[in-house]
């Protein structure tokens, strides 16, 4: 290659060696063997692009295999290897998302939705500035509290936001959607048990929230 850098049939040759090689490795020998092989790879072609994109391509499906497995935390671990590997953060970072978004789904679909935020939590304090994981995090608090609310279920409601005002940084949205809750709350208070129940509610949650 360094004789003919520019011959893209021998790049194309040595990325489907690579790839081949690496393939066989993970399947018989396993995680462990595989990534040693990519290592050599990577230290006999530094400048190539092709053994580069085969890298990233097998980190790619290592991680989505053990995500498939739910093996969330080797996942991650996985995903971290290729800062060490391709010293490339940003592949790391966008693997390491795929993780986190993935751990929390499967736990929101179980209605599990405090471990949801508690997995968002655990990569923001990996990834502190990613506003990818900020988003999902506080989308996933506006969820929970939705749940509720669909069910007329005010006071859970209420109890998701009143937690949430104390994590997230920007409060607006949980802010707007407790007045929202406090008044049909309020309301269905007045339509079953009349005016000094529903003022009785209103007195109660603006105290709660007054601060």
């Amino acid at each position: 290659m360094k004789q003919h850098p520019d011959d893209k049939r021998i790049g194309n040759h040595v990325a489907y060696v690579a790839q081949e090689w690496i393939r066989q490795s993970y399947a018989n020998e396993g995680a462990a063997a595989a990534e040693k092989t990519l290592r050599t790879l990577l230290q006999r072609y530094p400048q190539s692009d092709d053994v580069t994109q085969v890298a990233k391509s097998h980190l790619h499906k290592v991680v989505e295999e053990l995500q498939g497995k739910r093996q969330y935390e080797e996942a991650l671990a996985a995903a971290e290897r290729a800062v060490d590997l391709l010293q490339d953060k940003d592949l790391a970072l966008d693997l390491a998302r795929s993780v986190y978004d993935g751990w929390a789904k499967e736990l929101v679909m179980k209605a599990d939705w405090q471990a949801a935020i508690d997995v968002y939590a655990k990569g923001r304090g990996r990834f502190p500035k990613d506003k990818h994981l900020e988003n999902n995090w506080m989308v996933t608090w506006d969820n929970w509290a939705q749940s509720f609310i669909k069910a007329n279920d005010w006071a859970g409601a209420l109890e998701v936001y009143e937690k949430a005002l104390t994590k997230v940084s920007d409060k607006s949205l949980a802010e707007t959607n407790i007045v929202y809750c406090v008044q049909e709350w309020a309301q269905a208070v007045y339509a079953k048990d009349g005016t000094v129940a529903a003022k009785d509610v209103l007195t109660k949650q603006l105290r709660r929230f007054a601060a």
